[in-house]
């Protein structure tokens, strides 16, 4: 097995992790781990000399899942999002999904 078939395989086998969003009546959301072919797609959808809030957004919009792992945002919710979402909730949401943790730490989740 070649190195990058296994390391697909770490991140592949991992459970997804969940943040609680109390500010949206405690919906549960579900998430991977942001790999970097998705980190660049984020930032490719955000409009020019956007700020942390279109961040926050776009990520909590490219990431978000329900338990089955289907997306909970459309992309064309963007807008409402950034400008309904409350910027310290995206903000908490975004960090979540983008924090760097071991694989190991990740099983546990």
């Amino acid at each position: 097995m070649r190195l990058i078939e296994k390391i697909a395989g770490i991140y592949d086998g991992l459970p997804l992790r969940t943040i609680t969003v109390e500010e949206w009546g405690n919906e549960v959301l579900f998430f991977k781990p942001l790999t970097g072919e998705e980190y660049d797609a984020v930032q490719n959808l955000i409009p020019t000399g956007a700020t942390g809030p279109a961040n926050n957004a776009q990520i909590v919009i490219s990431k978000a899942l329900d338990s089955n792992g289907v997306r909970l945002f459309k992309d064309d919710d963007f807008e409402q999002l950034q400008k309904k979402g409350f910027i310290e909730t995206t903000g908490r949401i975004a960090k979540a999904m983008m924090e760097v943790i071991k694989p190991e730490a990740a099983e546990k989740n």
